[in-house]
């Protein structure tokens, strides 16, 4: 239907229309109460246990790749036994039809990106733009993600070991470090011109897939 505002005086009602407009729902949180902003279009809610699952959504079911989480984040409420997520218009997919899912993310591989590339997950290469060429024994700062398999990233705190095809680059770190929430940043100082790459592998785990990077070009 078409969104309108909506006014009722509780202080002039004895009862309330719990058939067509109200929900009655004990909040178990001090969100469990709000005031729904403008542009919003719709409550989806989900049971109980939901540790570590994320909302997301999909005009269709015959692509995988065409599953995203809401652009706007959207508020989440902690109810009685459930939990509701507020979704805007711009997050309900285009078209007649919308399919919902919750998904339990899981680290199975990592990324290496460095300055000029973006994590684009649901796509090909789960990234997109190149890497922005450097000036040698210049700071370079190359990022690390632990990802799944469709390039979502994913909460770790695993230790990673990093290499590079220039010899003589020197790590600040290292070489090694811890991730924080899935993502870590790691500036090298490359010294030889022409093209080189990094290697991340993961210390802690390795069932989790080594990553090399992009060739970035050192002037």
């Amino acid at each position: 239907g078409t969104a309108a505002p909506y006014s009722e005086d509780f202080l002039a009602d004895s009862v309330l229309d719990t058939t067509n407009i109200w929900n009655t729902s004990a909040a178990s949180g001090p969100k469990g109460v709000m005031i729904v902003p403008d542009g919003a279009a719709s409550w989806i809610t989900w049971t109980l246990p939901d540790t570590g699952f994320s909302l997301e959504m999909s005009p269709t079911l015959n692509d995988p790749l065409a599953w995203n989480s809401p652009a706007g984040g959207g508020t989440i409420l902690g109810m009685n036994g459930i939990r509701a997520q507020l979704l805007s218009a711009s997050d309900i997919p285009a078209g007649n039809t919308a399919f919902f899912q919750l998904i339990k993310r899981t680290a199975t591989q990592l990324q290496v990106l460095f300055p000029g590339e973006t994590n684009a997950p649901n796509t090909v290469t789960g990234k997109t733009g190149t890497p922005t060429p450097a000036d040698a024994y210049t700071e370079v700062d190359a990022t690390v993600y632990a990802v799944d398999s469709t390039f979502h990233i994913v909460s770790s705190s695993d230790t990673i070991n990093l290499s590079t095809t220039d010899s003589g680059a020197v790590f600040l770190n290292g070489g090694s470090v811890p991730l924080a929430n899935g993502m870590a940043t790691v500036p090298i100082y490359f010294t030889s011109p022409g093209d080189q790459t990094v290697t991340a592998d993961d210390g802690s785990n390795p069932d989790i897939t080594s990553s090399t990077s992009a060739s970035i070009t050192i002037q």
